[in-house]
């Protein structure tokens, strides 16, 4: 048998720290040697949890199967992996040196089995640096981190004003790209309250999910209450997180999101986080009984009159931000000031669509000067290609075209999350987001605005949702 030992200290409370290693799942995250790591039981981390994790050798990959076999929350967590060539007990020691400091003590014991017991001696010197470049990368994961650089840098310039050779990040291979670099989100949102818009479905559920994970408190909103109760019932089996709330609401109607926030008002006195993500693409024109062309008000004036309302609630959290989901194909639009409910020319679902997206990014900026002062953030972004089902059924032909290289609904909802939670983002706001920094708005001709257009349009809005503001 082999014995390895090493400590770090890390500048996090021992809660926070705790809260993200026993969180097994996470060493994909942090430990070089773990290609993928999946929770195999329910519920939060317990006596008996189980995770299947795929690990990297050299050029050979294997599975284990560890199993929690002692815990002790904020003390400690022990765990056994086995396969039929290696067993492994993992003893993670977690001490409060200060109340924002912790050491972390690492001890890895290994037995080799059959074939492998002969080389064990051999690959002694590997293992040791393997356990240091697990111990590194959970170091690295768990630092506090350099707030994010709020420019758009020269590289990123350069790959946005040639738009259309670099539509391939827009897919999962340029996720992939570029996700080495990341640091994982780290953080315990267990104080946070996370409103999102359209959680049933897509994006905005896995968003609702992976905050879950974080142990935040939610507020889900879509139209179907029965695909909510599931969400609800899922995140509580999979996390023990009981701390969710469900609403609905057609969002495309004024009326029922001014409903909406009057609720969320009478309920809660802060809100930390509002993820503004519901929308749909309509292929066909459809006019709400309140006289708006459905895209329009779902995209744009929804979210815009829904942010407006709770912004009491929003600056009573302190540091509070705001993510409007927008797309990347908002980058076809300028701003359609005349003829935003297409009474003066044929409707097209797609420029319906952009359009909107378009509004919401510019709008948001406007937002983000406004609100500055009252520590509220707020960041649009938009996801690339992702494998949802509304692209699925709006958009049959783009979705049979790409379906092997779309984003999926983690990778998709990535920058929704790190906008919501990462420590880095804090000081970030009125900026338009794509996998994790900022990007151009405008790159196509005719699609430029200024300053004067911004401000007309984000008037013109006003007006439209002045009736339910009160």
């Amino acid at each position: 048998m082999k014995s390895y030992t090493r400590s770090i200290n890390v500048n996090r409370s021992v809660e926070d720290v705790f809260f993200y290693v026993a969180s097994f799942e996470n060493i994909q995250d942090w430990d070089p040697g773990v290609v993928k790591a999946k929770k195999l039981t329910k519920g939060p981390v317990a006596m008996g949890s189980q995770y299947e994790l795929t690990l990297k050798f050299f050029i050979n990959e294997f599975k284990m199967i560890y199993t929690v076999t002692g815990l002790e929350k904020n003390k400690k967590i022990f765990l056994r992996g086995l396969n039929d060539s290696i067993h492994a007990d993992a003893q993670i020691i977690f001490e409060k040196s200060s109340t924002m400091s912790t050491k972390i003590t690492y001890t890895v014991d290994m037995k080799f089995l059959g074939f492998m017991e002969k080389l064990e001696n051999l690959m002694e010197f590997s293992i040791k640096n393997s356990v240091e470049a697990a111990i590194q990368g959970l170091f690295n994961a768990l630092e506090p981190r350099h707030p994010v650089n709020p420019q758009v840098d020269f590289k990123t310039k350069i790959s946005d004003s040639i738009l259309l050779p670099s539509l391939i990040q827009f897919s999962s291979i340029g996720y992939n790209s570029k996700r080495q670099g990341w640091k994982p989100i780290s953080e315990n949102l267990l104080n946070k309250t996370a409103l999102v818009t359209g959680a049933s479905t897509g994006l905005g559920r896995e968003t609702a999910l992976q905050l879950a994970r974080l142990q935040a408190s939610l507020i889900l909103v879509a139209r179907s209450e029965d695909k909510l109760k599931e969400l609800k019932n899922e995140i509580q089996l999979e996390y023990g997180n009981k701390n969710v709330q469900i609403f609905t609401a057609d969002l495309s109607l004024l009326a029922e999101t001014r409903a909406l926030a009057k609720k969320i008002k009478s309920k809660y006195k802060k809100l930390d986080i509002l993820i503004n993500n519901a929308g749909a693409l309509f292929n066909n024109k459809f006019v709400t009984k309140e006289g708006n062309e459905q895209s329009l008000s779902l995209l744009l004036l929804s979210p815009v009159l829904l942010t407006h309302l709770l912004q009491p609630l929003l600056y009573k959290a302190k540091l509070a931000r705001v993510v409007n989901v927008s797309s990347g194909g908002m980058y076809t639009s300028g701003l359609e000031i005349d003829d935003l409910q297409f009474a003066n020319s044929e409707y097209n679902g797609k420029i319906a669509y952009a359009r909107a997206k378009r509004g919401l990014v510019e709008i948001s900026a406007l937002m983000a000067k406004k609100w500055q002062a009252d520590g509220i953030l707020v960041n649009s972004m938009h996801p690339g290609w992702a494998d949802t089902p509304g692209v699925e059924n709006s958009m049959p032909g783009f979705y049979s075209f790409t379906k092997k290289i779309l984003r999926d609904l983690k990778e998709g909802a990535d920058s929704i999350v790190w906008l919501a939670a990462a420590s880095e983002v804090q000081n970030l706001t009125g900026k338009f987001i794509f996998d994790r920094k900022p990007h151009l708005t405008s790159v196509l001709p005719g699609t430029q605005v200024n300053d004067e257009q911004r401000t007309d349009y984000y008037a013109t809005i006003m007006k439209l949702i002045s009736g339910f503001l009160k």
